[in-house]
């Protein structure tokens, strides 16, 4: 016997309050200093208005633009005073609703993952990585849930009023299956290699390039090797086989538990937002629940077996559709998991398979509405032997100085990431570190964010830390509260210049820690982004500001998106195809693809701008017109 069991009303109960819990700390995190406003506020890094615009300039139907990106901003437009109204409404209605139990938990679950839909549709590159991803995928399940009953004096926390159908419970399982075994399906496709001498230590190294780490990261790091090696055994063993486990009786509730165990740690070393929480909700069920079993076979015997009611065919029904759309989205290795579907490997798997051609239409009208997604990280990959790792990061810095010969630089600093020696992040689940998972894709200088964010009208010229350094030449910018104490400048005195180093960071040693205080140590590689200033002092003009927060711009698309563009606005794909060869060259002057010149595990050195791809990219502080870079 599992040594804690609830009754299965009970369980699921606190399934859908702990996902309001979680939904409602996202948008209080979006509503805490105003951080939806410096995300997509009229003057935030990604003006909602400009891609609302747009897609109605190129969409004019909004019932087929609510369609392909829905968002109840199409109908209530974009205004700073839209988006803390709709954070505030997403926020009181999960806590009344899912939480509480106060409302229908069930109409105020779907509210809440429609509001949750509409901001992340506009809310930037990162909403579409996995972790986010899982976020509104989870959620969208506890709308299937039945409504919590109202709470009395006898029992404020009380269960479901019904019990859960079989295939909505199985609905759960795969999800926790799909996250478990899209993860590690990439890191381990070699098979045994990443036992090599070479990959052995990927954890290892992995703690000190995480995107947001912990200090409990930091005192990992210095563990030996063979913890590191230990600890890829159990990731091995939780990711590819116990998710097999899940839809087992006799075995669900140790494989839910070793799930859990492994989302845990992860949690206390590294800062994903919600990720690890809603993960530990999904294993609730298993864990718990007097009735755990449900067959890996469930939503087939109930359509073939016959159901009882309306309710229980559409569950039976949507459990398949996800089944099959969740096989098509195991067999791809990619970060993002959607991207295949608008590119040349879903045409040719329709060309090759002409059955599957039902089954990758339907995934592609699902994609909009977040409810399917593949999952994935990076390959186990480490240092090269016998050399030593730094990882690098972008800062943003500002001064006040006419002479920038002799400026004294004042550094930005992000609350959740590396930024001085002294200092080492503190823990931001479940909250969202926007801006420091944002650094972590910047570094590379490359338009990752924007591939990951399956969205043709997101490309521009700019990325994301070219339009944060306008925003803080601004007075009164809301950005600003994106930062540790707004920044080193006051609000109404803004910095004359701002610019971004790229550095190269190690974490310090124990003994090296604890004579300098210091966590780590680091040294300049190169400055990515030139100090830029407004007009007159410098040349960001109200023509180059434009050009800097434009979307949609059409020579930036990558092949993938081309083809989905021309699909969304029905278009001849002949003409796309004819200039794909141009558009992707196009693509790669903007791309700032890391140079393979750049041994990122060699002691790092004052690099040459050639040694990065920023040299082709066009002067966006001059405002570059695209037929002069076609000249070029």
């Amino acid at each position: 016997m599992f040594p804690l069991q609830m009754q299965h009303e009970d369980v699921w109960g606190v399934t859908i309050r702990l996902s309001g819990a979680l939904v409602a700390c996202h948008f209080a995190g979006l509503l805490q200093r105003r951080q939806v406003l410096a995300l997509l506020g009229e003057r935030g890094l990604f003006p909602a208005t400009l891609l609302l615009r747009q897609m109605a300039e190129s969409i004019p139907s909004l019932p087929k633009r609510c369609v392909f990106f829905p968002t109840v901003l199409h109908v209530i437009g974009a205004s700073d005073a839209a988006l803390i109204g709709l954070c505030d409404l997403g926020l009181a209605l999960a806590v009344l609703g899912p939480v509480l139990g106060l409302l229908n938990s069930q109409i105020c679950s779907f509210a809440v993952y429609a509001i949750l839909l509409s901001l992340d549709i506009t809310l930037g590159p990162n909403s579409w990585n996995p972790p986010q991803a899982a976020q509104c995928e989870c959620f969208a399940l506890v709308v299937l849930l039945p409504p919590l009953t109202p709470p009395s004096t006898l029992n404020l926390l009380p269960g479901v009023r019904s019990p859960v159908s079989l295939t909505v419970v199985w609905c759960f399982r795969w999800c926790l299956f799909r996250i478990m075994w899209g993860f590690g399906k990439k890191k381990f496709r070699a098979g045994l290699e990443c036992f090599s001498v070479q990959h052995r230590l990927y954890l290892k190294w992995f703690l000190q390039k995480i995107p947001a780490p912990s200090p409990a990261a930091w005192y990992a790091f210095h563990l030996p090797d063979h913890f590191f090696l230990l600890g890829l055994v159990f990731m091995v063993i939780v990711e590819l086989v116990v998710p097999f486990l899940l839809f087992e009786a006799a075995t669900c509730r140790a494989a839910a538990s070793l799930v859990a165990l492994f989302h845990i740690q992860l949690w206390f070393f590294s800062n994903w937002g919600p990720f690890q929480p809603f993960m530990l909700v999904l294993c609730l069920s298993p864990m718990l629940d007097e009735q755990p079993g449900v067959s890996a076979v469930a939503p087939f015997r109930a359509l073939i077996a016959g159901t009882d009611g309306v309710a229980e065919f559409v569950h039976a029904l949507w459990a398949l559709i996800l089944f099959l759309c969740g096989t098509l989205h195991l067999f791809f290795d990619n970060y993002n998991g959607l991207v295949w579907l608008h590119g040349h490997d879903a045409e040719r798997i329709e060309q090759s398979w002409p059955c599957l051609r039902p089954a990758i239409a339907i995934l592609r009208a699902l994609q909009p509405f977040r409810v399917i997604h593949a999952y994935g990280a990076f390959n186990s990959e480490a240092k090269p032997p016998g050399k030593a790792c730094w990882a690098t990061l972008w800062r943003v810095e500002g001064t006040n100085s006419a002479d920038l010969s002799a400026a004294a630089w004042q550094p930005f600093e992000l609350k959740w990431m590396l930024n001085t020696p002294e200092r080492m992040p503190g823990w931001s689940v479940p909250r969202v570190c926007w801006l420091s998972v944002q650094a972590y894709h910047d570094r590379w200088g490359n338009f990752g964010e924007e591939v990951n964010f399956l969205n043709p009208f997101y490309y521009g010229r700019a990325i994301t830390f070219e339009r944060l350094c306008v925003r803080l030449l601004e007075v009164n910018s809301p950005v600003r509260h994106l930062f540790l104490g707004g920044g080193p400048f006051p609000a109404d005195m803004p910095p004359k210049w701002v610019r971004v180093r790229r550095i190269s960071y190690q974490y310090s040693t124990l003994a090296d820690s604890r004579n300098t205080g210091k966590w780590w140590v680091y040294k300049d590689v190169d400055c990515p982004i030139p100090p830029m200033a407004l007009a007159p002092l410098g040349t960001l003009d109200k023509d180059s500001l434009a050009s800097i927060f434009s979307f949609a711009d059409l020579e930036l698309l990558p092949p993938c998106h081309v083809i989905w563009r021309s699909r969304l606005l029905d278009q001849d794909r002949q003409g796309s195809f004819v200039n794909s060869r141009r558009r992707r060259d196009n693509f790669s002057k903007f791309c700032c693809c890391h140079s393979s010149r750049y041994d990122e595990y060699s002691s790092p050195k004052e690099s040459n701008r050639e040694d990065w791809c920023f040299s082709a990219r066009p002067n966006l502080y001059e405002a570059p017109r695209v037929d002069e870079i076609h000249q070029t």
